[in-house]
């Protein structure tokens, strides 16, 4: 089993599951009961948007990716001047030691559940954690923007605005996972990045799944 992204969700059960909207809503619920405590705005997930599909179309990735671009990630924010090294077949990225050091709740891409919880197109600052929380993460869309928006050159990518050249994309889909360099990080943050975009531009939230 693997990690899949989805934005625009209850607009997608709206359509097609209707029973399991008002499940979903209740999740929506939770989410505006935890903002408000903090004095933070309420999201309004919305019904009438397109579901954002993922611009690779694949349609999820082994949890494990998530793990190497987030040591990546971490590497890149401990050392800023450095080229992180590459990752070793047998490496376990989860347990990166300078991970486990960068790791806290400001990083929103590196504090988070690998499997579940919502980033929500709401700014605040640290990520809010907690068993009262659904799916006890919840990130802010904006702040997971701006730091995968730090990977982007590092990666190989040349943003225009909030978007991801097609033509990059279709370049890396061209490699194959078994190639250097950087594949597998370099899909997730495709992923990831497109999906924290789609999540402000449609004002709705990312859900994990």
């Amino acid at each position: 089993m693997g990690l899949s992204l989805s934005v625009g969700l209850l607009a997608y059960l709206a359509k097609n599951d209707p029973e399991m909207l008002e499940t979903m809503q209740a999740e929506f619920d939770g989410i505006n009961k935890v903002l408000r405590s903090r004095g933070l705005p309420q999201h309004d997930e919305p019904t009438n948007v397109k579901p954002w599909r993922d611009p690779l179309r694949v349609d999820g990735f082994p949890h494990s990716f998530v793990h190497y671009l987030r040591r990546y990630y971490a590497h890149r924010v401990a050392f800023p001047n450095q080229t992180p090294p590459i990752r070793q077949p047998n490496e376990k990225a989860a347990h990166d030691p300078i991970v486990e050091k960068v790791s806290s709740p400001k990083h929103h891409f590196l504090r988070h559940s690998d499997c579940e919880g919502f980033y929500v197109p709401v700014d605040f600052p640290e990520v809010i954690e907690g068993p009262k929380v659904p799916g006890e993460m919840l990130g802010s869309s904006q702040r997971l923007l701006e730091e995968l928006r730090s990977l982007a050159a590092p990666l190989g990518f040349t943003l225009k605005g909030n978007m991801i050249p097609a033509e990059q994309m279709a370049q890396l889909m061209d490699t194959h996972s078994d190639e250097p360099p950087l594949f597998n990080e370099r899909l997730t943050w495709v992923v990831f990045f497109d999906a924290a975009r789609a999540s402000i531009e449609n004002r709705a939230a990312i859900c994990f799944g």
